[in-house]
């Protein structure tokens, strides 16, 4: 996703921050179009490899899934009134079930479940919580990302 991992990453964050408004939609539909040009032109056998993402190695077949992650994580950054509320159902379901599989895996002995004020929390806010992008009262942030 970038060659040059977090560096490259951030730098190519940092050098489109100032750009216009334009020319970053038209990156993003670009960017899109490549990457479902791509999708639609693997093999099983390409599905079945791996590949290097910024944090690391990440398996083919969960590029879909992270890619509708991302779209929909940084939908909510843009502030532009759209809210971890408005994500699809089905989006907050998987992302709440794979984020506290992610969240027990980093416990101790991986027997630790999710704070009981986590799981008192909505969905929705649960999934926010879980990405780093909503606070719950009383709890410390989920640090699952980055």
């Amino acid at each position: 996703m970038y060659p040059g991992g977090l560096e490259q990453r951030q730098a190519d964050i940092e050098a489109g921050a100032s750009r216009p408004a334009t020319e970053l939609v038209a990156d993003v539909v670009s960017a899109n179009q490549r990457l479902e040009a791509a999708f639609d032109a693997m093999t099983a056998d390409a599905w079945a490899g791996s590949g290097i993402a910024a944090f690391g190695p990440v398996a083919m077949r969960d590029v879909p899934t992270r890619r509708r992650t991302e779209v929909e994580v940084h939908h909510v950054d843009l502030g532009l009134g759209y809210t971890s509320r408005d994500w699809p159902t089905e989006f907050v379901r998987t992302e709440v079930q794979r984020l506290t599989m992610l969240w027990d895996s980093r416990q101790p002995m991986g027997l630790t479940g999710l704070p009981a004020a986590a799981l008192a929390a909505d969905e929705h806010l649960r999934a926010a919580w879980l990405l780093g992008r909503a606070d719950i009262d009383g709890l410390e942030p989920a640090r699952l990302m980055g």
